[in-house]
């Protein structure tokens, strides 16, 4: 009986093979597929392909850079043969990707938007809190930008895998462009109107909508299944360093050295600077995007893809709103018949839903255990980004070695204890000096410790959920499993991201820590004991079907 690979493993990359000329070679099939289906050799294969019927496999791509369907890795090692020679493993890290011209234009083009998008969500909070005076007020920007990704992620992601992937991603750059140009005309008009700030970042929010998915499923287009961890992880890196420089230099930068220039009765305010410049790297990305071939970004323009229970086409089909909801559903039931891949999208959410309310929390954290103004809050930014920076470059490696369950085990035993220490070290802090504790150096760097611990923990369940999401998501419907993912995070944002703002106000913020970290704890440890049972049921169905 052969061995069977388990289910946790990181996926290396066997399908295919380059020639000296590039061109792909296909290797023979294993036994058995990712299905499970066997498959037999002379008559008896031709009995059963009478009686069962095909599935259209997706063409072999054309260079080796470009990324398989991730569900076609066996669960069982190719079997070496003479006339299979063992292929040698590839290099994988990070210098590999900045070798391939294609992925970096992607990368940069990633990098520079999501910046501006961090600098344009400051501009925005800061021009509500000036001009309102009120947190509600400020918090309405935050729920119109959650609001589109609940409502249309899901839609979003059907169209995405049904359009040009390439087109996608530059007109949804050349939007938001038009839009910054739009809200810089309304601050000329009236600088102290709230409606199209809200109109602005819901529009935003609604364009990102197709930019995400489109981005998120072209990743895998672009790299190798072997690279494709590093690169999931450095995108996450990107997303931190956005973060930073959106939030913390460029959006403060250019409104505190920005001048107000005034030009008659016109008055071109900072934050106006701001969105001229956001518009222009906006047009930047297009045309990086633009630079991709089309044919390195799409998928297969036919191809059929089986869990045992479900089968999935791409086809080129109208886009009526009936297709629309039919490819919503279709994608759910594919989610849900595949165990790993729905866990999976659930602790992407859970890591999504914990980052959204340390964010929440930050300006009145600064507050209370710094005794610092809400403009501060990049105390609370600085540590936990660079958490989640080095928490990006070493997790994958980390995961490689103590796999996957184990990596996200730690992930969330890590952040609930640096939660519920964090409010320990909160009560302690004045006891131990009533007067000046919130300027003592050991209190500021045990909070900034817990604070970076946060960060890393948050990688150790974002990158390994994210990676095995990618593995289990064919390429065909990968842009809607990332939407759905997208549009459930921001549903269960919207009705608890309140929530714990009514318990921070309620039971104080050391309450809404301590529910924090004991909610992580439990529905942690649960998507890891079905995680595991999962796999252990996956593997066992292989072994099965594998018996002579």
């Amino acid at each position: 009986m052969a061995s069977v690979r388990k289910v946790d493993e990181p996926q290396e990359e066997t399908p295919h093979e380059a020639n000296a000329n590039g061109t792909a070679q296909p290797q023979p099939e294993p036994d058995a597929g990712a299905n499970g289906v066997t498959q037999k050799n002379g008559a008896a294969k031709l009995d059963e392909q009478a009686q069962t019927p095909q599935v259209i496999q997706p063409p072999i791509p054309l260079a080796p850079q470009i990324g398989d369907d991730p569900r076609g890795v066996p669960l069982i090692p190719t079997p070496i043969t003479p006339q299979q020679p063992a292929a040698r493993k590839k290099r994988r890290g990070y210098r590999a990707l900045f070798r391939n011209p294609l992925f970096l234009r992607l990368w940069i083009a990633q990098m520079i938007s999501q910046t501006i998008m961090n600098a344009a969500n400051y501009g925005l909070i800061v021009l509500v809190a000036v001009v309102s005076q009120s947190t509600t007020a400020t918090s309405g920007a935050f729920v119109a930008f959650s609001l589109p990704a609940a409502l249309m992620g899901a839609p979003a992601g059907v169209l995405v895998d049904r359009l040009d992937r390439r087109m996608v991603l530059w007109v949804s750059n050349a939007l938001r462009a038009i839009g910054a140009l739009i809200f810089v005309f309304s601050l000329l008009i009236d600088p102290a109107a709230l409606w199209p700030v809200y109109t602005l970042t819901f529009f935003i929010a609604l364009v990102g909508q197709f930019f995400g998915p489109a981005e998120g499923a072209a990743i895998p287009r672009l790299v190798g299944k072997s690279e494709l961890m590093n690169a999931l992880a450095l995108f996450n890196i990107t997303f931190t360093l956005a973060q930073v420089a959106g939030l913390i230099l460029l959006g403060p930068l250019v409104l505190l050295l920005a001048p107000t220039i005034h030009l008659g009765k016109i008055t071109i305010l900072p934050v106006a600077i701001l969105f001229i410049l956001i518009a222009v790297l906006y047009v930047g990305c297009a045309l990086l995007i633009l630079s991709i071939p089309k044919e390195r970004l799409d998928a297969p323009a036919l191809a059929s893809v089986s869990d045992g229970q479900t089968i999935i086409q791409r086809k080129q089909h109208p886009l009526r709103l009936r297709v629309i909801w039919s490819g919503i559903a279709e994608m759910a039931r594919f989610i849900w018949n595949d165990a790993i891949l729905h866990i999976s999208v659930w602790q992407l959410t859970l890591a999504g839903l914990i980052l959204s309310i340390v964010a929440l929390l930050a300006p009145r954290f600064v507050q209370e255990f710094f005794h610092a103004p809400p403009a501060l809050a990049a105390l609370v930014f600085l540590p936990a980004g660079l958490g989640v920076l080095l928490g990006a470059a070493m997790t994958p490696y980390i995961a490689r070695r103590l796999r996957y369950t184990r990596t996200i085990t730690i992930g969330v035993i890590t952040l609930s204890v640096s939660a519920g220490f964090m409010t320990f070290i909160r009560w302690l802090a004045p006891l131990l000096d009533p007067r000046g504790w919130w300027h003592d150096a050991p209190y500021l760097a045990v909070v900034m410790g817990l604070t970076f611990l946060i960060g890393v923990a948050l990688d150790f369940i974002n990158v390994p959920a994210q990676t095995r999401m990618q593995e289990h998501a064919p390429d065909e419907i990968k842009g809607r499993v990332l939407s759905a993912q997208t549009m459930l995070l921001n549903l269960v944002t919207v009705v608890l991201a309140p929530a714990f703002g009514v318990a921070a106000d309620r039971f104080g913020l050391s309450g809404a820590f301590n529910i924090l970290a004991s909610s992580v704890l439990i529905l942690g440890l649960l998507s890891v004991y079905l995680s595991v049972r999962a796999s252990r049921a996956r593997a066992a169905k292989t072994q099965q079907v594998n018996q002579p």
